[in-house]
């Protein structure tokens, strides 16, 4: 943790909540996890389910060593008796476990190298995004690391990695899923009388929680209020181009309101260009899809016009009519959305302090989600939905929208919309369509 954090290894306790204490999001808890794992092969992959119930240091910790055969008193484990046979031989008992691996030190270790927290200044109490600035990415990138170090750790469900919420959490819940069953049973016969013995079988977990499935449906939604806000002047607002006229024309709406307005352009590979913009809209152009150019990009945005408080994303209308259900290109673009979301964090969060970072996502789908299925669209540009919202619960003082607006509409009236809802003061929507319903957002309507 210290290693992945930065904080120093005396500063870190095990009782610290990963996320509140330590700022270590769940990407960051699956990266320190990543590197328990190298340094502790024997660890088996965690459960993301598991990982998310882990709030501490301690916990993570304590599930570590409990999932890796410790018996948690410090005691040597017994010499199982031989188990006799019905032929009158004896068969030698198998060896006992091996020790359980310390998982809560390795994790302190990982998250240390990641962010820079020394080792001691860490604690299994931290919160890894609270206390530790870890944010989801982050901590993917340390249980990557712990899986490498312990090779038998069960691979993270996202959904665990998510309720893990402190050092400690991960510790234990890397502990327990390593396939400790805590009884120490010995092989037993089979009772068919030719003298073989069997291992009796781990005790079968339980469901902590029933799996359930939603169904959703559309839910009309009125014309969004606009916050009476003046214009961001002191921040800038990054626009992607998706290679149409569109992109002037949002470029065009948000310049008469006062914004400062850069358009990034993504490689030809991935989106065409050529656009018209309006005189004095500058225009940066990424110069490969590397993570490197990305971060470039930004910090030339930076130096140049100044700080970015806005992050609108254009992603182009797909279809599937080339026979690929899911196109390489765009896949790879979504990618790009992904990379730029992680570099502009420590941007959008400091914006906040003028009131106004803002994440704002565009896919043309269908202005339903893709509920009405109908038309004929790609769904990689559904994966941005996924994104906003995750980045909705771990960036709360940014406003986050996910827009999903038809590509039958017009762009001028596509450019409007997108401004509306950049000036939208519910904070409780995060998906929103426009279509052949008007405005709507999706509800759930049942579990099954």
């Amino acid at each position: 943790v210290s290693d992945k954090t930065g904080y120093p290894v005396e500063m870190l306790d095990h009782a610290m909540d990963l996320e509140a204490d330590l700022g270590i999001d769940s990407i960051k808890r699956v990266e320190i996890l990543g590197t328990l794992q190298e340094q502790f092969p024997a660890l088996p992959t965690l459960a993301p389910e598991d990982l998310a119930e882990l709030r501490t240091l301690g916990q993570i910790a304590d599930h570590l060593a409990h999932t890796n055969g410790s018996t948690g008193n410090g005691s040597a484990p017994a010499q199982p008796a031989p188990v006799a046979q019905s032929n009158g031989h004896a068969v030698p008992a198998p060896a006992p476990a091996a020790p359980a691996a310390d998982y809560g030190a390795a994790l302190l270790a990982v998250v240390s190298d990641k962010t820079g927290y020394p080792v001691e200044m860490l604690d299994h109490a931290m919160d890894l995004e609270a206390d530790l600035g870890i944010d989801s990415i982050k901590r993917v990138e340390i249980l990557g690391t712990l899986q490498e170090q312990f090779p038998a750790l069960p691979t993270l469900a996202p959904e665990d990695l998510a309720e893990l919420r402190t050092l400690g959490q991960i510790a234990d819940h890397l502990a327990h899923t390593n396939g400790s069953t805590g009884n120490g049973s010995a092989p037993v016969s089979n009772g068919n009388g030719n003298g073989h013995s069997v291992a009796a079988l781990p005790d079968l977990p339980t469901l902590e929680r029933p799996i359930t499935r939603s169904v959703v449906d559309l839910r009309s939604l009125p014309a969004p209020d606009r916050l009476d806000i003046p214009a961001p002047g002191q921040t800038v607002c990054v626009l992607t181009s998706d290679g149409t006229p569109l992109t002037g024309h949002v470029a065009r709406m948000l310049q008469a309101r006062g914004w400062k307005v850069v358009v990034l352009t993504f490689p030809t590979t991935l989106v065409s260009n050529g656009i018209a913009l309006p005189a004095g809209v500058p225009q940066v152009a990424l110069s490969g899809t590397s993570e490197a150019q990305i971060a470039q990009s930004l910090q030339t945005i930076t130096a140049q016009h100044g700080q970015i408080g806005t992050f609108l994303h254009l992603h182009p209308a797909s279809s599937t009519h080339t026979g690929s259900l899911f196109s390489e290109q765009e896949k790879a673009l979504v990618q790009q959305v992904f990379l730029l979301a992680k570099h502009l964090k420590p941007a959008l969060s400091s914006a906040t302090r003028y009131g106004h970072g803002r994440f704002v996502t565009v896919a043309r789908l269908d202005g339903a989600f893709g509920l009405d299925q109908q038309a004929d669209f790609s769904a990689v540009g559904g994966g941005l939905f996924g994104l906003t919202k995750t980045l909705n619960l771990e960036w709360p003082a940014v406003f986050c929208r996910a827009l999903d607006i038809s590509a039958s509409v017009d762009p001028t009236q596509t450019a409007g919309y997108i401004v509306a809802e950049l000036y939208d003061p519910n904070r409780l929507l995060t998906e929103v369509g426009y279509g052949v319903h008007g405005r709507v957002t999706v509800q759930e309507i049942a579990t099954v």
